[in-house]
């Protein structure tokens, strides 16, 4: 019994203590994992997104930088439940991803599927 609690995290936190962690992790943004490659004349991010449709997702391109954003709420909000364990992501997500050269910034492309959103970039020159 004594190494499952010294392995908890949460073991010996007070109930104030607790309750703190759970209004910090709620007003963080999660960050989704995100891949960079080029391919020829073009740079290509892809990010993930899992369980966000894409009319909840937006980007922008600010100078050499993509800023990729959404705002998702709990599976559910049924006041009837009581949460007991939540692993589920919610609330903001955000991802920022510096391109390595200059784009055409009219040039994009983006599809989004299976949960991963890809956006296409032309190389400028």
């Amino acid at each position: 019994m004594q190494q499952q609690q010294s392995n908890n995290p949460i073991y010996g936190m007070s109930k104030y203590r607790l309750q703190q962690e759970l209004l910090l992790s709620q007003k963080r943004v999660n960050s989704p994992k995100a891949d960079l490659v080029e391919v020829g004349e073009h740079y290509i991010v892809r990010v993930e997104f899992p369980g966000v449709e894409q009319s909840n997702l937006s980007f922008e391109l600010k100078d050499d930088q993509i800023v990729l954003f959404t705002v998702e709420k709990p599976l559910s909000e049924d006041p009837n439940e009581k949460v007991v364990y939540r692993e589920c992501r919610y609330g903001r997500m955000m991802r920022k991803v510096k391109l390595p050269g200059k784009v055409h910034q009219t040039e994009i492309s983006k599809t989004f599927e299976n949960g991963v959103l890809t956006v296409v970039f032309q190389k400028s020159e």
